[in-house]
């Protein structure tokens, strides 16, 4: 029991830091650039949809994309993670898979950077 508790007192807490981050970033027009670790907004994104999913969608998540991080908006991220997901979702009848896979890439073209850092993303919905 206890540790059901925990997890909503962490979901709330989750909410609560979101929805301030959208109520600012309405507020500005522009949200604040600074590092972002990618992986842990995507994480909190697919616990925050896996417990909305249906019993009969599962969600499969492997994130090797360590510390990678980008400057930007951790809102807008987040945003963009969650509008995947859902597009994902409405693709699907009513049951099926989503699978997110995050990793770092290295970029075959000479047109990349060296000394830059990549992450690729790979979703796949499946009935």
């Amino acid at each position: 029991m206890r540790r059901h508790v925990d997890q909503v007192m962490q979901a709330g807490a989750r909410g609560k830091g979101l929805v301030e981050r959208i109520l600012a970033f309405s507020r500005s027009g522009l949200g604040e650039r600074v590092p972002v670790h990618v992986q842990s907004v995507v994480e909190e994104t697919l616990e925050i949809l896996a417990a909305s999913l249906l019993p009969q969608v599962r969600l499969e998540k492997r994130l090797d994309a360590g510390d990678t991080a980008v400057v930007g908006d951790a809102t807008q991220l987040h945003q963009v993670a969650m509008n995947l997901c859902t597009n994902a979702l409405q693709a699907m009848s009513t049951a099926g898979c989503l699978r997110w896979r995050w990793r770092k890439w290295q970029c075959p073209s000479a047109a990349c950077s060296r000394t830059a850092r990549w992450c690729r993303v790979l979703m796949c919905a499946s009935r």
